[in-house]
């Protein structure tokens, strides 16, 4: 459910998709600058394509990566960085301006100061030592959303919201492939990883049917304890994923306590 103390929260993620995917401008400077395919393309071949290995830390290889890029792809990954983080309560407010320094640093634009909430919960630290592939999880989900505005079949926030649903869906338990059409090469770069912000995402867009959980693990703790609650040896339940037992969860104990119980 959604809750007062993320209003702020998915607020946000409405004026982002706004901004930044539907009309394809800057999200996190005040200054009105156009983000073009071309610069998709670059910080995709960057970033992705020109992945580098070793134990050199993340913000070294970055910086090797974007050696003389232009502002453009720096903006793409600094949104990607910006939606990776941006909900998270256990990551201070100066750390997530600090991203978007760091890979927009020498470059002239005047960075907002006011998209960085307090958010909710706490990520856990697979979502901060899988890094390298909770920010692909975003590129690859904004520069598919950047496709699907281009060819018309999304137009309106509400079409960003349901579509990254299916997404974080599709790479949460791979399902929904007959609906959800992401081209092939996007998915083998996916890889197999398990991404926090697939779940941080799932409570952003739809928090009448997702918990603030970013942990599977956490959720699949949720399930063993309250498992007795719902008859999982229905037939009915056969296919249920571990979200929507969760939630079949939530409407049995909604019937003792509160609806909008923690």
């Amino acid at each position: 459910m959604k809750r007062k103390e993320t209003e702020e929260v998915h607020k946000l993620f409405d004026e982002f998709s706004k901004t930044y995917i539907l009309n394809k401008q800057s999200f996190l400077t005040s200054d009105a600058i156009t983000i073009s395919d071309d610069h998709y393309e670059d910080c995709y071949k960057r970033y992705v394509v020109n992945y580098m290995e070793g134990n050199r830390s993340f913000d070294s290889k970055i910086d090797e990566q974007f050696e003389g890029a232009e502002l453009g792809p720096r903006l793409v990954f600094a949104h990607a960085q910006w939606l990776w983080t941006y909900a998270v309560r256990d990551k201070r407010t100066e750390t997530k301006k600090g991203y978007a320094k760091h890979i927009l640093s020498n470059q002239d634009v005047n960075l907002r100061e006011d998209v960085y909430p307090y958010g909710f919960g706490s990520a856990g630290q697979w979502h901060n030592q899988n890094k390298y592939n909770e920010i692909l999880f975003c590129l690859i989900l904004l520069k598919v959303l950047r496709e699907k505005v281009n060819s018309g079949e999304i137009e309106s926030i509400q079409d960003i919201k349901e579509y990254t649903e299916k997404f974080c869906l599709f790479v949460k338990y791979s399902s929904f492939e007959e609906e959800l059409v992401i081209p092939k090469r996007y998915k083998e770069d996916l890889h197999e990883s398990k991404t926090a912000t697939a779940n941080i995402l799932l409570y952003i867009v739809n928090p009448d049917d997702y918990e603030p959980i970013a942990s599977d693990n956490h959720k699949s703790k949720v399930v063993s304890s309250f498992s007795s609650l719902v008859p999982l040896d229905n037939s009915e339940f056969e296919d249920y994923n571990t979200d929507q037992i969760i939630l079949k969860i939530r409407h049995v104990i909604s019937e003792y306590f509160s609806p909008n119980f923690d």
